[in-house]
């Protein structure tokens, strides 16, 4: 996520295949000792957010003596990075970040009184992260309005407004929990989410999506909405850039009958269940559902991970795909689903075939 925004891989046309070559590297430094799989809870969160591992059971972190060399190569000259963990008041030397084009600071006290603006002429990612879901920091609507070169924006358990965002021209990776969007037509990957990942138990809301969505994110590539929401599945249609997409949804969102999923490299995709990450790319979680899975056609034909649970009133378990096939599926669970008998019905010149 944060590779693509500041234009790592240039040379890939897709985020799949952006994505496929970052696990490249990442094997090759992973090889070499300079990057060691962790259970650690702290590298999971960074595997999430940088897309760093081969999925998402799989999380990596820095050997101290990389780390270290690190911190010291963007200590000096003109690209440099503030990484900060348990900060609990902001520093005094605001003239002194200008410099900076990365600041990362985690764990901050809810007690920090941000300013109201910073002119960050060269910041190119900005991660903010507060300590308690209970406690949110608090940020000004106008505290982005300088930043004019952030590229990549990360927030977590940060109470905040999009206001200042239509000053961000270059925004182009943006996670946060929000209930409200603006126009950022540059916008290539947004991730909304209304809970924590690693809090399973966090009260949750649902999140509301404002109408016309799509005239305001004209370049997106990859969305994640991991909540409850109200978006418009009539919508993701008119994404013409979407690649990648990441959705939950209850059954009251496929009330028009003609929507179909738009062809899409990868996916996961839950309806009336909470959302988890999964190992497969392409995944679909289907639970109490009566209606037509016509809706999913587009999806069916490269799925890996297929799970149905007491989904009623259809024979075969994929509709009618004509001539393509279901040749990426490697995991397929049933449960509850009494009416059906067989696979798909793929149409061919000569006939149908029933699988």
């Amino acid at each position: 996520m944060c590779g693509i925004g500041i234009g790592l891989f240039p040379n890939a046309n897709s985020i799949e295949d952006k994505r496929n070559e970052m696990v490249m590297a990442l094997k090759k430094l992973q090889k070499s000792g300079l990057l060691l799989v962790t259970d650690d809870a702290k590298s999971r969160r960074m595997s999430i957010f940088f897309l760093l591992g081969t999925d998402y059971g799989e999380t990596i972190s820095m050997h101290d003596v990389v780390r270290d060399f690190a911190h010291w190569l963007t200590s000096t000259g003109e690209n440099r990075f503030m990484v900060k963990d348990k900060l609990k008041e902001w520093p005094d030397m605001v003239e002194s970040f200008e410099c900076y084009t990365a600041i990362a600071l985690w764990n901050c006290s809810s007690n920090i009184k941000f300013p109201d603006k910073v002119e960050f002429s060269k910041l190119k990612t900005l991660c903010l992260e507060g300590e308690d879901w209970d406690d949110l920091l608090v940020v000004s609507s106008t505290f982005f309005e300088e930043m004019k070169a952030l590229q990549v924006l990360y927030l977590e358990k940060v109470y905040f407004s999009l206001k200042g965002f239509n000053s961000l021209p270059n925004l182009k990776t943006l996670n946060c929990i929000s209930e409200e969007l603006v126009k950022l037509s540059t916008l290539k990957y947004l991730r909304l989410s209304k809970e924590s990942i690693f809090h399973q138990y966090y009260e949750e809301s649902e999140m509301r999506i404002q109408p016309s969505l799509v005239s305001r994110l004209t370049s997106l590539q990859k969305l994640h909405v991991q909540s409850k929401n109200t978006i418009n599945l009539m919508e993701l249609n008119l994404f013409s850039c979407l690649t990648a997409l990441s959705l939950r949804l209850s059954t009251d969102q496929f009330s028009q009958e003609d929507f179909v999923f738009p062809k899409l490299q990868m996916y996961t995709i839950v309806v009336n269940e909470r959302f988890t990450y999964e190992w497969a790319f392409r995944t679909l979680k289907i639970r109490n559902f009566s209606s037509s899975l016509s809706a999913f056609s587009n999806l069916f034909y490269n799925v890996e991970k297929l799970k149905l649970k007491n989904v009623s009133g259809q024979k075969n378990i994929v509709p009618s795909i004509g001539e393509m096939e279901v040749n990426e599926l490697t995991y397929l669970k049933l449960e509850s689903c009494n009416d059906m008998e067989f696979l798909t019905v793929i149409t061919r010149d000569q006939g149908c075939c029933i699988l």
